[in-house]
C-alpha cells in the first residue's frame, strides 16, 4: 500500500471504530419506577443500581447500616447479606428512557426462575420491586430482561 493511501485510510478507520462504540449496546441494572408513554412514545423511568456479591455485598450493606448478623458461640460477629447479593443505590437520580419499538423483553414467571419471552403490557402488571437489565443503544432501550433474585 502506498504511505499516502494509508494515511487517507487511517482516519476513515478511526472514524468507523467510534461508530461502533456509540452503537454498542450499554447493559445497565435498574429499577422500573414507572413505564408510560410520552408524546406517544412509550418509555420507562428507571434508577440505575448495581447488584454487588460476596465480600464487596457485606462491606457495601454494612457502610448503609443494612447488612445483618450473627454472633457465633466463640463470640465473634458474622456479617452477612441475605441471598449473598446487596442492591446498592449511589443515587436516587429518575431517568427518562424511551423503548425501541422492537425492543426484546424477556420476563420470569410468577413462583419460577425461567425467562419467558413478553411484552411492555404484561411488564406494567408486575414491574415493582424487581430487578432488569437495560441494553441500551443511543439512548434508547433495545433490550429489557428481568434478573433472578431469590
Amino acid at each position: 500500500m502506498k504511505p499516502h493511501l494509508f494515511l487517507i485510510l487511517l482516519p476513515l478507520v478511526g472514524l468507523r471504530v467510534q461508530a461502533q462504540k456509540r452503537t454498542a449496546p450499554a447493559s445497565q441494572l435498574v429499577w422500573i419506577k414507572q413505564v408510560a408513554v410520552q408524546n406517544k412514545v412509550n418509555v420507562l423511568v428507571v434508577d440505575y443500581v448495581t447488584m454487588l456479591t460476596g465480600s464487596r455485598a457485606v462491606k457495601a450493606a454494612r457502610l448503609a447500616g443494612e447488612a445483618e448478623f450473627e454472633l457465633r458461640t466463640n463470640g465473634d460477629t458474622a456479617w452477612y447479606v441475605p441471598n449473598d447479593f446487596y442492591i446498592k443505590n449511589r443515587s436516587r437520580k429518575l431517568r427518562t428512557l424511551p423503548v425501541a419499538d422492537s425492543s426484546g423483553i424477556q420476563l420470569i414467571r410468577e413462583g419460577g426462575s425461567r425467562l419467558y419471552k413478553s411484552d411492555l403490557a404484561q411488564l406494567k402488571k408486575g414491574y415493582a420491586g424487581k430487578l432488569y437489565r437495560l441494553e441500551i443503544v443511543l439512548g434508547k432501550i433495545v433490550k429489557l430482561t428481568e434478573v433472578y433474585t431469590p
